[in-house]
């Protein structure tokens, strides 16, 4: 034992892991058009940047460690109690801190195909098994994933809308997975994406919180809200689950900016709507163009749509050739697919511009 090296002393299952493919920022924003991370391309408001702004003149003092005026205005817009939410830098975080608790080796984390690709990696992390339950045209299949739970099951995660695709599943869909699955499995709806959606918002879900323990939700500031920089996320779920994954919590670990610019989004409702219809408008004008152009597409509920391309690596080189960047989908296994972040009438344009000069 004593000649072993550092390295040797990793767990076996960490050295498998690939890295999350996050691309490097190859250029300033303002010299490219960055259309391949779900970002939301309008800007923070005013009133939004006044706050952070304001708040920078303290930041040599620790952030509120229980983040307690967000956990208020969050409680009060979604009729619940503070001790039903829990803090995180970004969701991602909070998605990391669920996989800590409740799986180790042995056991399995299932979710569909064609989802984000953080959750096999989270899975990985602690030598859980990723399982993903076959999707149905590229979207989530309740009843499949249903199917493809064992007595090692611990964590289910379910993106919805979904990334990568846009899919969506509804209100009744949702009741009756959440019927079927077993009480002492965690059901984790990762809602990343639902300001965009009114489907994803039918359901209601923060609301099911009080009537299934086995439901967390987490949320994020850094799509609709545009707080992408900032890493600020929330989870919502039964205050004693709330409790026990606190106890794993880094401290601190919601930062003083996050938490000012998170409440003052909250507050800003109509710059969100501003967003969200920008948003709509967009999507709509690039159905449009893409059925011109007679290129198939998957519809979507999100800020993102998803084309379908002969050669798609060669047309993102040469998209970002032309100072666009997309996203390739190959690691999703959908390597006939690009995914694009829908912007403002400006970033649609030039993309749509930009497709037809590389095709």
């Amino acid at each position: 034992m004593a000649n072993l090296s550092i390295f040797e002393q990793v767990h076996p299952w960490i050295k498998q892991i690939r890295a999350f493919p996050a691309a490097p920022e190859i250029a300033p924003p303002e010299l490219q058009l960055k259309m391949d991370a779900n970002e939301n391309l309008f800007p923070i408001s005013a009133f939004v940047q006044a706050r952070v702004i304001r708040s920078a003149g303290h930041l040599n003092y620790y952030p509120d460690g229980t983040a307690s005026n967000l956990k208020r205005v969050l409680a009060d817009m979604q009729q619940l109690t503070s001790e039903h939410y829990l803090l995180g830098n970004g969701s991602n975080e909070i998605l990391d801190i669920v996989i800590r608790s409740f799986c180790g080796p042995g056991d399995e984390v299932l979710f569909s195909q064609h989802s984000f690709a953080a959750y096999p990696l989270l899975a990985k992390t602690v030598g859980a098994t990723p399982v993903a339950a076959p999707s149905v045209n590229f979207a989530h299949n309740l009843p499949n994933i249903t199917e493809a739970i064992t007595d090692k099951t611990k964590v289910i995660l379910l993106a919805n809308p979904n990334n990568p695709t846009g899919s969506c599943f509804g209100k009744e869909e949702f009741a009756q997975f959440l019927a079927a699955v077993p009480k002492h499995i965690l059901v984790v709806l990762d809602e990343a994406y639902i300001e965009y959606s009114a489907t994803a918002q039918n359901i209601n879900s923060t609301q099911l919180t009080n009537q299934h323990d086995n439901l967390l939700i987490t949320r994020t500031f850094s799509k609709a809200y545009g707080l992408a920089a900032l890493r600020i996320g929330y989870a919502i779920t039964n205050p004693q689950l709330v409790e026990i994954l606190n106890k794993i919590r880094q401290p601190f670990n919601a930062n003083r900016l996050a938490l000012v610019a998170a409440q003052a989004a909250l507050e800003d409702q109509q710059h969100l709507k501003f967003c969200v219809e920008q948003t709509r408008l967009g999507y709509e004008y690039l159905i449009r163009e893409l059925n011109k152009l007679n290129i198939e597409f998957i519809r979507s509920e999100s800020n993102f749509i998803c084309l379908k391309l002969t050669n798609c690596a060669a047309v993102v080189q040469q998209l970002a050739e032309y100072g666009v960047m997309v996203g390739y989908l190959a690691g999703y296994q959908m390597p006939d697919y690009i995914r694009v972040t829908i912007g403002g009438s400006e970033h649609n344009l030039k993309f749509i511009n930009a497709l037809r000069s590389v095709l």
